[in-house]
């Protein structure tokens, strides 16, 4: 932990008239134990010489400079010079209440869970005469529920968790106005956001706070934020990032309403428009802007990792950006998937946590690994690469260079490496090198088909990466622009997860190919050495006989008649670049005759026989 248990942040511009008051309030707070970072934001008045002479006085008060850069800018500045677990936000027109900074961390420590946790507040005019009070809903839940109506949560009477913060983002700029109330959307994805019922804080009114243009610009900036929160929470990427500030334009391209805009800054709406297609497949547009939207993510990897109740996972993540020749260009997308009250040693290290992004479910709440590799992209934040894995991996020295000089070396543009990986022992135990190939395996009693895997020497592995039919779950590398194209079917369980990937990648148009070297290894756990859903959840057999229907409706198996088995396959169904008929000839197989091609086992494809 660090020396501080709190770092106070406070940024300023041109708060002369009232930054005397705020400080004192801070210097005065019976907690004694904190450090206090002001953000001069290119104040042109006497901001920062009143600060100056408070700073000679206390050696807890630390003054940063930067040019006007505006206030999300100047947090997250305070939020990485900060020593504290915690960081209590304060404005530099407020004022604190003297028992602000203790009774907000002794709730913090009681409360865990809690990310973000706020106060009722006090209002008080120019002079500091009282002249109301408000306050917010006070429990998770009901925050959450709210939160996508409207802000729950004053941002200057907030403490928030300084790790969840910086792995969640950090604060956006191009929210201008609101840029805490896009951060409070994006971490109730992730943590409990708190209130305290008591006033801990007075809020001070004044005039010249907010013109009509910064309204507008605020209103604004809120629906696109609300926008983005129900993008994510439908598990489709969000369409925000990338942007630098938004507008009625902005808005429109994000998929905003034009009616929505009228509606929220209060104008007549637009006239009737034409409808959209109704066929066309919801959330394409929201991961196409997410695609390459900035240059931020060109050589990026997003790293799509589903973990249940998986001690490994937190080493898994250590070895990658150990063993990464670039780790500051990898990003982690972790769906936690546990038990509280058990599962306290999946957390025993933690290594860049602002790479790391997380989604933490109940366990038994889980529904199987393809849907939570689709929760997974609600992490995405358009990085170029994406790289699917399990929880209990290792790599291989320089892996992450080494699989896109591999990717390149394959000819189509849509290509994606797969492999069944070597098999390590925890913790570091690796298999002897060899050529990992992939192939056909078995029809089980239900007509799943599964995917098989097998080895030969390095001597004979071929000179360039090798064609093939089949993906392996544990190892897809490739642009991103396949989770677009072929989305995770949150409706299958586990058994066929890899067939039904493989089957629609292909008729997509993706071509898949086996690396010709060692990148990666998985840990093939015997039965009953690692948690697994259908043990912990007795109902887990009708979501296994769902799937089962599902995949044998698709591949023309049999017709199926159970809603559950058909829900949402115009969008998780076939690709419509390349036929079922035209993967079975090229794979060496045939769904409604079970009968898999000799060649087909040993991992070869059509154009190799």
């Amino acid at each position: 932990m660090s020396s501080e248990p709190v770092s106070v942040v406070m940024p300023v511009r041109n708060a002369a008239r009232f930054i005397d008051a705020a400080i004192r309030s801070i210097r005065g707070q019976t907690l004694p134990d904190f450090e206090f970072i002001i953000v001069d934001d290119g104040s042109t008045d006497a901001s920062i010489a009143i600060a100056g002479r408070h700073a000679a006085d206390d050696g807890r008060i630390r003054i940063l400079t930067l040019p006007p850069s505006g206030i999300a800018v100047a947090c997250n500045h305070g939020l990485v010079a900060a020593r504290g677990d915690h960081v209590a936000r304060m404005d530099a027109d407020d004022v604190a209440h003297p028992e602000r900074l203790a009774r907000q961390l002794a709730a913090m420590r009681a409360n865990p869970g809690v990310a973000v946790l706020g106060s009722a507040w006090e209002t008080i005019d120019a002079t500091g005469a009282v002249v109301g009070q408000m306050a917010g809903p006070t429990q998770p839940n009901e925050i959450r529920d709210l939160l996508l109506q409207g802000n729950c949560l004053a941002h200057p009477t907030t403490m928030l968790r300084r790790a969840a913060v910086l792995a969640a983002g950090a604060y956006r700029p191009a929210f201008e106005l609101c840029e805490d109330y896009d951060l409070w959307l994006r971490l109730a994805e992730m943590h409990d956001l708190m209130n305290l019922a008591e006033p801990l804080l007075r809020y001070r009114l004044h005039d010249g706070q907010v013109s009509r243009e910064a309204s507008n610009r605020r209103v604004i900036s809120v629906l696109a934020a609300q926008h983005a929160a129900h993008e994510r929470r439908a598990g489709r990427p969000d369409p925000t990032v990338g942007i630098r500030r938004f507008d009625r334009a902005a808005l429109r391209e994000i998929g905003v309403d034009e009616a929505a805009i009228c509606q929220a800054l209060g104008e007549l709406p637009p006239p009737p428009a034409a409808r959209h297609n109704p066929l066309r497949p919801p959330g394409d547009a929201s991961y196409r802007r997410a695609e390459g939207r900035s240059a931020w993510a060109r050589d990026r990897i997003f790293v799509i990792i589903p973990s249940y109740r998986d001690r490994e996972c937190q080493w898994t993540i250590r070895d990658m950006f150990a063993k990464a020749r670039h780790p500051d260009r990898i990003s982690a997308g972790v769906v936690w998937q546990l038990d509280e009250a058990a599962d306290a040693d999946c957390f025993q290290v933690e290594t860049r946590p602002e790479q790391v992004r997380t989604l933490h479910f109940g366990h038994l709440k889980a529904r199987g690994c393809s849907w939570a590799r689709q929760q997974c992209l609600r992490l995405w934040q358009g990085e170029e690469y994406a790289l699917q894995i399990d929880s209990h991996m290792r790599f291989a020295p320089d892996w992450d260079v080494r699989m896109l000089d591999q990717l390149q070396q394959c000819p189509p543009e849509r290509a994606l490496l797969t492999a069944r990986p070597l098999h390590y022992d925890p913790p570091d135990r690796l298999a002897e090198d060899a050529f990992a190939g992939i192939g056909a395996g078995d029809f089980d009693d239900a007509g799943v088909l599964h995917v098989g895997g097998w080895l030969a020497p390095m001597a004979d592995a071929p000179p360039r990466p090798m064609p093939a039919a089949f993906a392996a779950g544990g190892f897809i590398f490739g642009s991103s622009r396949r989770l677009i194209d072929v989305p995770y079917d949150p409706h299958i369980y586990f058994i066929g997860e890899e067939i039904n990937l493989t089957v629609r990648l292909w008729t997509a148009g993706w071509d898949l190919f086996v690396p010709n070297e060692v990148l990666i290894y998985h840990h093939y756990a015997q039965p009953g050495a690692r948690s697994v859903p259908w043990l912990d959840d007795p109902t887990s057999h009708r979501l296994h006989d769902v799937s089962v229907l599902r995949l044998r409706h698709l591949f023309g198996m049999e017709t199926a008649t159970d809603a559950r088995a058909l829900r949402d396959l115009d969008r998780y169904g076939l690709g419509q670049v390349r036929s079922l008929a035209a993967y079975e000839a090229f794979a060496g197989i045939s769904f409604r005759e079970r009968r898999v091609e000799e060649w087909a086992r040993r991992g070869l494809v059509a154009d190799m026989v």
